[in-house]
């Protein structure tokens, strides 16, 4: 019976001994760590430039007659002439920041050649007709506003509307006139590439049309505004 008892005993103590090892083996283990959460994606800050180029219709400026008095009283024509603005092409940008969801102010700058032209025709004594170019160039800065009228998908149509200088230059940089600008139009923008981390987060391409009122500026015509319709495209970088 002595000898049953302090074997229960022994393997009594045994099973203590081999439990309180685990436990501090337990205690002093490091825990194993968290799975790292994916970082939160970068804020939208509603920055956006575009980069493209533009077309310019032409402009009519009218045409005129060279009269000269007879001695009997009547008119004679000794030439006329004709006068335009040619299309012209160049390059646009647009820097817009958003005021809300739908609503974004952009500054907006332009570089556009054409030519005026006037030709000179019906030559009393018989001339072949000519028609004289010269060249100039138009920079224009303005402020609009930006309205997202609907949005499909990766698309977004938009109104805009601005106002701002121009200053009109010819090759020689002989004649100079400043005015003012007027833009109304709309268009839209489609969104290719729209990531949550980067430097240029969005990337799309942006088409616009709209009309171009001009005041004042280089013109051959009393008219205080011209209009013109511009036909615009390119790249867009969203932030």
């Amino acid at each position: 019976m002595t000898r049953h008892v302090a074997l229960v005993r022994a393997v009594l103590a045994a099973g203590l001994m081999a439990l309180s090892s685990s436990v501090a083996f337990a205690q002093g283990a490091t825990p194993s760590a968290k799975p790292a959460s994916p970082p939160a994606p970068a804020r939208d800050r509603g920055i956006e430039l575009a980069i493209g180029a533009a077309w310019t219709g032409s402009i009519s400026f009218g045409s005129s007659n060279a009269n000269l008095q007879a001695p009997d009283g009547s008119s004679l024509t000794l030439f006329q002439t004709s006068s335009d603005e040619s299309s012209g092409t160049g390059f646009e940008a647009h820097l817009g920041f958003r005021v809300t969801r739908r609503l974004s102010a952009e500054i907006s700058g332009t570089w556009t050649k054409a030519e005026i032209r006037t030709s000179l025709s019906g030559d009393f004594e018989g001339a072949e007709p000519i028609t004289a170019t010269v060249g100039t160039t138009r920079f224009t800065v303005e402020g609009s506003a930006l309205w997202t009228v609907l949005t499909r998908g990766r698309a977004q149509f938009f109104a805009r509307g601005g106002v701002g200088w121009q200053r009109d230059l010819d090759e020689n940089s002989v004649l100079l006139e400043d005015g003012t600008i007027v833009n109304l139009g709309g268009g839209m923008k489609y969104w290719w590439r729209d990531h949550p981390h980067g430097a240029f987060r969005k990337l799309g391409a942006r088409v616009e049309a709209r009309a171009a009122i001009r005041s004042a500026g280089l013109s051959l015509d009393q008219r205080s505004r011209h209009v013109s319709p511009v036909i615009a495209g390119g790249f867009i970088f969203g932030f």
